[in-house]
């Protein structure tokens, strides 16, 4: 017989709050150029080389790239749950999650909590919820009952996309 996933139900809310989807960093012009250079030695290459699949690519990437850097954050709406986590429209059930923790980053001279969430599962990026205008103790509190917290820990490509401001 085949087996029957078992669906999770949401349960009640323990705490809600809104934030932004993601921090925005405000680029200069230097950023762009600099952005500019590197996207357009990245395509010549890509040309000289005959590497169409690469050429297009760095064409959509950099298109994505500079469009995504001028769209502002939308509000979204955070539900810790009985069951998981609701962010926005996606609900993350806690099975799923192995670990969390609360670290600071510093943006632009102010730091600003983020809640990172582990998935099980290695090739799954971390979840990332910015704690605007959020009490991280709470957060932790409403958390550490269903999920274990644990050491701050950053993969090289979030170092990255910090140390490149994206």
């Amino acid at each position: 017989m085949a087996e029957e996933k078992k669906k999770i139900e949401p349960g009640n809310t323990i705490y809600s709050f809104e934030t932004l989807e993601n921090i925005t960093w405000h680029h200069n012009w230097k950023w762009f150029l600099i952005f500019g250079i590197i996207l357009g030695l990245l395509i010549l290459f890509s040309a000289y080389f005959k590497n169409w699949f690469g050429l297009v690519a760095f064409i959509l990437g950099g298109i994505t790239v500079f469009i995504l850097s001028g769209t502002p954050p939308k509000n979204i709406k955070v539900e810790i749950k009985e069951g998981g986590i609701q962010i926005d429209k996606t609900f993350i059930n806690y099975e799923s999650l192995k670990s969390f923790w609360i670290t600071d980053i510093d943006y632009e001279g102010k730091m600003v909590p983020i809640l990172y969430l582990e998935p099980k599962k290695k090739l799954l990026p971390f979840f990332k919820v910015v704690l605007l205008n959020v009490q991280p103790a709470i957060v932790e509190q409403s958390l550490v009952n269903f999920l274990e917290k644990t050491e701050p820990k950053q993969d090289f490509i979030e170092k990255f996309i910090h140390f490149l401001k994206l």
